[in-house]
């Protein structure tokens, strides 16, 4: 290939600028990696153990909510990772995160209280400042005579104590001070005055012996102990009872007669009377707020019967028995009359839904027994000892497959049986 000469151009042309190469105003350079790829980190197995252990149900707190437990399993996890300790750390003997969340609650609670001074010589320095502000309180106003505490604090400690006259201003501002404190001094020549006063005996807990002799009374929330002269004995409060029931008959007013009839419960209460005539008292009150359809203000036996009798109406077994175990007071023992009967229904039901077996402790839970021994007892007395299967190493089970009609028998039996008085 032939090569050409340089050609210089005329006198008083230009070139055109793309005549000649241009070199690059910068050097390429080949990208780097995205640095928000991050390397993928794989998790120890113990640290994984550690956060499902975390989580099961058993070891949850209600007192911590799961939010501070995940920030605080965050925290260890990442404390761990930073420090290098995912590997070596015992994660089987460390703390869960619900239980550091307690300790640090724990240890804020005690801060305010550790904080508090201790040594004698910093209590006296409290003491001194609160004596400083009684003394501002009653003394002249330091704010007005700003002057003063640089005076003072110029002046050494004999000069304080001996009254130097060195500055004069500032003895007479002390002298003014002395006048007015002898001023209220005076005020107490009398003397000392104790107000301290022996505190209230509590109140007896015997009854009270009612003196009131008002037929009608309205009711009052007790704030204070029992006034006799307040509260009717039970002669009165028969002829009350009497006066209440003429005038639900005649007047049929609710508002008026709830409110006698809770005045002679009240009654009734401080003076510990407890027999025929209270019964009929409250079956009254309870008789007239079931015909008025109020319930709202039933006590907590009251409610539960009702839950009771829904729980019954529809069939729901498992509510029943939740009612049956949390039962107060005595009314288990009203429920211990059918029972029973109950559980038969129940067993039916459960032999009908799940199959080929259950567990024995799930019918001991869901039927209320006490044990596992006592469910199997209770199967075995309507002729179901080959349901129980026990396998070692496993729980015990019931083959609900093989029930068939084993407890229908006795179920409708149950319901059939029927007393003198008509009732099931």
């Amino acid at each position: 290939m032939p090569t050409w000469p340089p050609v210089t151009p005329p006198a008083g042309v230009q070139t055109a600028p793309y005549a000649h190469p241009i070199a690059p105003a910068y050097t390429a350079v080949p990208l780097s990696p995205s640095q928000h790829a991050k390397a993928r980190f794989t998790w120890p197995e113990a640290v994984r153990q550690y956060v499902r252990r975390s989580f099961l149900p058993h070891n949850l707190d209600p007192s911590v909510d799961r939010a501070a437990m995940e920030s605080k399993l965050k925290e260890v996890i990442n404390s761990a990772r930073e420090s290098g300790r995912m590997e070596t750390q015992n994660w089987e003997a460390f703390a869960l995160p619900q239980e550091l969340v307690k300790q640090d609650r724990a240890r804020a609670m005690r801060a305010p209280q550790e904080s508090l001074p201790t040594n004698p010589a910093v209590s006296d320095g409290s003491h001194s400042r609160t004596s400083k502000k009684r003394k501002s309180a009653d003394g002249p106003n330091d704010k007005t005579t700003g002057w003063r505490a640089t005076v003072r604090s110029q002046q050494t400690l004999g000069d304080r104590v001996t009254f130097s006259k060195a500055d004069k201003s500032a003895t007479e501002e002390t002298a003014k001070g002395l006048s007015k404190l002898q001023k209220r001094q005076k005020r107490f020549d009398g003397g000392y005055q104790s107000t301290y006063r022996s505190p209230t005996p509590p109140p007896s807990d015997g009854p009270v012996m009612g003196t009131c002799q008002d037929l009608e009374k309205s009711y009052l929330r007790l704030t204070a102990p029992p006034v006799p002269s307040k509260v009717r004995p039970e002669a009165v409060l028969r002829q009350s009872l009497v006066i209440i029931k003429e005038k639900w008959r005649n007047e049929n007013n609710y508002h008026y007669v709830r409110d006698q009839l809770k005045s002679m419960r009240q009654d009734l209460t401080v003076q510990h009377i407890r027999n025929d005539f209270t019964v009929s008292v409250y079956e009254l009150h309870a008789r007239i707020a079931l015909e008025k359809g109020d319930l709202e203000k039933s006590d907590k036996a009251i409610k539960h019967a009702l839950d009771v009798r829904s729980a019954l109406a529809v069939g729901n077994y498992h509510r029943f028995f939740q009612l049956y175990l949390n039962t107060p007071n005595m009314g288990a023992y009203l429920i211990d009359m059918f029972v029973a009967r109950e559980r038969l229904a129940a067993l039916c039901s459960i032999c009908r839904v799940y199959r080929p077996e259950v567990r024995l402790r799930f019918i001991t839970e869901e039927l209320g027994f006490e044990s596992d021994v006592q469910a199997a007892q209770f199967i075995a007395d309507y002729n179901g000892e080959h349901l129980l299967q026990a396998r070692p190493g496993e729980d015990m089970t019931v083959a609900t497959a093989k029930a068939g009609q084993l407890f229908e028998c006795p179920r409708r039996e149950a319901f059939r049986r029927v007393d003198i008085k008509g009732q099931v």
